[in-house]
């Protein structure tokens, strides 16, 4: 009876050896594959970091646009443009903006009105003036210190697109 149960355990592990070896084999293949395929960081791809604009649409955001641009400004550190877009305001926006230290477009069209419309002419204006890449921040937010480094930071291991978290 002593002599069984080895032989039973052997048994069993060698069942469940012969089971598990399809799984083992493709987790070595895709460990592999990944090892050998990954993305590897070009010297390159840093240097043509594109230059970064940051467009902020704003329509009647007095009381929130200066924290909004103090928060990117002290993100950006420099190594992006802060664009804010006064879009149809009746309010300081405009110069609350410009007084927090971004560069401000007052674009009043009255047939222009949404989102989308500050949007457009934001981005041309970016382009225009030699942008290789648009972040867009609401006007009502405030960003991480480190969002722009590191968009900027994906940039430069070779992304095409970016995109953040919304809390």
């Amino acid at each position: 009876m002593n002599t069984m149960i080895p032989m039973i355990l052997n048994t069993l592990g060698a069942i469940l050896t012969a089971m598990t070896l399809p799984l083992v084999l493709e987790l070595l293949l895709v460990t592999s594959a990944f090892l050998i395929l990954r993305r590897k960081k070009r010297p390159e791809a840093i240097a043509a970091t594109p230059q970064l604009t940051v467009v902020v649409p704003a329509h009647n955001e007095e009381g929130l646009i200066a924290e909004c641009v103090a928060s990117l400004l002290a993100s950006a550190k420099g190594d992006a443009r802060v664009l804010v877009i006064a879009h149809n305001c009746g309010d300081g926006t405009a110069a609350n903006a410009s007084r927090a230290g971004a560069n401000v477009l007052v674009y009043d069209d009255a047939s222009a009105k949404g989102k989308g419309h500050a949007l457009r002419f934001g981005f041309e204006k970016a382009l225009a003036d030699g942008a290789g890449a648009v972040l867009v921040v609401d006007a009502d937010s405030t960003v991480s210190e480190n969002l722009i480094p590191m968009v900027l930071r994906n940039f430069a291991e070779g992304a095409t697109a970016v995109q953040c978290r919304y809390e």
